[in-house]
């Protein structure tokens, strides 16, 4: 219970946590009473619970997906502009805002690759990050950027 109170888990959660202690058949009986009792969240409940937390916190696609998919959940398709705009914030949040003013060609190159990895990192897909920097570059105004990076 003092799992269930917490915050909402998914079925297969609780299952993988109640395994590790108790046996897969008194596992079986205190699920199907939870369910009875009306304590399991219901799935579509949990999802966007998850949505939520993990877009709060600029995560992309890809990351919000894997999380749905460890908690045995459907997987979801967020529309690319939401993306964009997400990936636009969080590295507006994470890098300074003249970040490729005044670099050399090679040092430019290095700090797109860092930003790359970064959204990479956080779930977004490659067109989505690669998108964003072409974005961010036109934002700032700067006239040395490489679509083709």
């Amino acid at each position: 219970m003092d799992m269930l109170a917490t915050r909402d888990h998914s079925e297969k959660e609780i299952r993988k946590k109640l395994n590790l202690r108790f046996e897969a058949e008194t596992t079986d009986l205190a699920l199907e009473w939870a369910r009875t009792q009306n304590w399991l969240p219901s799935e579509e409940k949990v999802q966007t619970m998850v949505i939520q937390s993990l877009g709060r916190r600029k995560k992309g696609q890809n990351a919000i997906n894997k999380k749905l998919q460890e908690m045995g959940l459907p997987k979801v398709r967020i529309e690319p502009e939401i993306e964009l705009e997400k990936a636009l914030e969080a590295i507006e949040t994470k890098f300074k805002k003249n970040l490729f003013v005044g670099l050399d060609f090679k040092s430019s190159m290095k700090e797109k690759a860092r930003v790359l990895r970064f959204l990479i990192g956080r779930g977004f897909d490659g067109s989505t990050a690669q998108k964003t920097l072409n974005t961010y570059f036109k934002k700032a105004g700067s006239t040395d950027y490489d679509e083709e990076f």
